[in-house]
């Protein structure tokens, strides 16, 4: 069965791929607070492309093929029994970019689970030092293990601080992404004035990784923010 139908209007050009699996429904009626049950999912040629996440990362790695994901495998398992419901078995790989394993729960909006996310080794050529958190290897990939918490409406996760803390052991790479983007940025500007005189206003800078700067590197605040510039 193709999954557009199921898909949120959002998504429905961004996600594609047909979807089998079977299901064990136990309960008086269909809602979930009085029934309880199992199943698993299959995705076949399932593709994602479109997604803002996905452009900023291929942005940030300066991989274009990071915009679209082409899933050799995409498959989990699932059982619920209200107010409960767990997410296991789950696997998305394309081969030779990325791959996703690990679980989650969910219980009354409250998320749990840890996802093990391994990257080839020429995706995170962006990080300084990836193996510090990228950290086993197996199967051609590098291995971290991503803990999520918070709600199924403010999700978390612990990734993003242990890369921030890269950048923080290495301002230069920091500077180097930061100007690497605003080169991007300044491009894009370029081409879309067609010689007209714009106020130019840089993009704002991540404050959750300036925040974290120790004071030696608050320098790099010192960049302007905007600039009128004529061709």
């Amino acid at each position: 069965m193709p999954i557009r139908q199921w898909l949120p209007a959002e998504w429905k050009g961004r996600l594609k791929g047909s979807a089998f699996g079977d299901i064990h429904w136990t309960g008086k009626d269909p809602k979930l607070e009085s029934s309880s049950g199992e199943g698993s999912l299959r995705i076949h040629n399932g593709r994602v492309d479109d997604v803002p996440l996905l452009n900023k990362l291929a942005e940030l790695a300066q991989k274009k093929s990071f915009e679209r994901l082409d899933l050799n495998e995409c498959s989990l398992s699932f059982a619920w029994r209200y107010p409960e419901i767990e997410i296991k078995d789950i696997t998305i790989e394309e081969k030779g970019k990325f791959r996703i394993e690990g679980e989650i729960s969910i219980k009354r909006r409250l998320l749990r689970g840890t996802i093990r996310l391994g990257l080839t080794r020429e995706y995170l050529d962006w990080l300084p030092n990836p193996e510090e958190v990228f950290s086993r290897r197996s199967s051609g990939y590098l291995w971290t293990d991503v803990h999520l918490s918070g709600t199924i409406d403010e999700p978390r996760q612990d990734l993003s601080q242990r890369i921030i803390e890269l950048f923080k052991e290495s301002p230069g790479a920091y500077l180097g992404l930061m100007f690497r983007q605003f080169g991007d940025w300044l491009k894009k500007t370029f081409e879309a004035t067609n010689g007209e005189c714009v106020e130019l206003t840089l993009p704002p800078v991540n404050q959750s990784l300036i925040s974290d700067l120790p004071a030696s590197d608050l320098w790099l605040l010192l960049l302007p923010t905007c600039e009128c510039v004529c061709r």
